[in-house]
């Protein structure tokens, strides 16, 4: 594999962009990560989350939870956010994808 689209199973920039833009299933951990970069100023050196209501002020000003949707934020013991994962409740596999994240993170 020599680039990130023969990873997500692209051939070039524009088949990596049309899943992105359509919210491919395949593509659900890139839309993630650039979820995250959007509102990374929250996030800025991982400052600590005080309270729900600036999570959501967050999560609204990225991009808003559709109604099949969730969102989790996982933080540290300090409550610093290390990353965030939406999933849509419905999908067995999103279940998984996060089940992996967990089992597989370092907490460092």
């Amino acid at each position: 594999m020599s680039n990130i689209y023969e990873y997500f199973n692209c051939k070039s920039k524009e088949e990596l962009y049309e899943k992105v833009r359509n919210e491919d299933p395949s593509v659900q951990s890139l839309n993630d990560f650039i979820s995250f970069v959007k509102g990374n100023d929250i996030f800025e050196k991982n400052k600590a989350v005080t309270s729900p209501a600036i999570v959501a002020e967050y999560i609204n000003r990225v991009q808003p939870p559709k109604p099949d949707e969730i969102i989790v934020v996982f933080t540290n013991v300090k409550n610093r956010p290390l990353h965030i994962c939406r999933m849509n409740t419905s999908f067995a596999e999103d279940v998984r994808h996060v089940s992996y994240f967990l089992s597989n993170f370092n907490y460092a």
